[in-house]
């Protein structure tokens, strides 16, 4: 069966761009109607997809997330080249955790940070997103189950590299301090406890006002593709719209 593989995603619209980040095993799938929302707003938006995502999961374990970074710098470097200077950047999970490291190095307009890690999984359970991931992709291109347990049974998952992993989720939680940029934090109340612990650390973090952070009763991790969608699509416009572009 062929399937579909997931590409970086641009959708033109106005001077106002929106670089869309989607997390650690997840793809532009996660963004795309996110994306489409807000061009349909008058936002143009720009969804880098990361190297080793979207395609086999052994692909995940050959790249680094300081990779996923200079990636992500310089999707905002091909916006700034393609024109536009006025830039804002939502992120859910690990892009999340980027949208805010963003505003720690680059001008951006604001950032919207959903279910963003302020520490990291532990090893066992970075090991478990994995596994799941390389079940997920057997499963779109139509694999028995019995063939998709034998592959992800032989996936070589090196400790060090999932290490990697949580040291630049602590690095990058060490960097963020207040700003005067504008942030808004989106957090799934179902979501797992360290997300949602997460969220009060970095209300914390980077002080912020009561309306600076929105919760969603009904909903888990991925907000952009959960129940309530539509109510967290409408915050992240209404969020933009406030902000001060230059």
């Amino acid at each position: 069966m062929n399937i579909i593989r997931s590409q970086s995603l641009t959708l033109r619209a106005g001077d106002q761009a929106v670089l869309l980040l989607h997390g650690f095993t997840g793809s532009t799938a996660e963004v795309r109607r996110l994306g489409r929302y807000l061009h349909d707003k008058g936002y143009t938006c720009h969804a880098p997809l990361y190297a080793g995502h979207g395609i086999e999961p052994q692909a995940l374990l050959q790249v680094s997330p300081e990779q996923w970074w200079e990636e992500v710098l310089s999707a905002y470097d091909w916006l700034r080249s393609e024109g536009y200077t006025q830039i804002a950047t939502v992120g859910i999970s690990l892009g999340g955790l980027m949208a805010l490291r963003m505003t720690m190095h680059l001008p951006v307009a604001g950032a919207v940070a959903m279910c963003a890690p302020a520490q990291p999984n532990t090893l066992a359970q970075l090991k478990e997103r994995i596994l799941a991931y390389g079940r997920s992709v057997g499963q779109l291109e139509g694999k028995m189950k019995a063939e998709i347990e034998k592959e992800v049974d032989q996936l070589q998952i090196p400790w060090e590299r999932l290490e990697m992993i949580r040291q630049w989720i602590l690095l990058a939680v060490r960097e963020l301090h207040p700003i005067e940029v504008p942030l808004k934090i989106m957090q799934g109340r179902l979501d797992k406890e360290l997300y949602v612990m997460s969220a009060f650390l970095l209300n914390d973090r980077f002080s912020l006002r009561k309306e600076d952070i929105s919760w969603y009763e009904e909903s888990g991790h991925i907000l952009t593709l959960g129940p309530e969608r539509e109510q967290v699509f409408s915050d992240v416009l209404n969020f933009l719209n406030s902000l001060t572009w230059r």
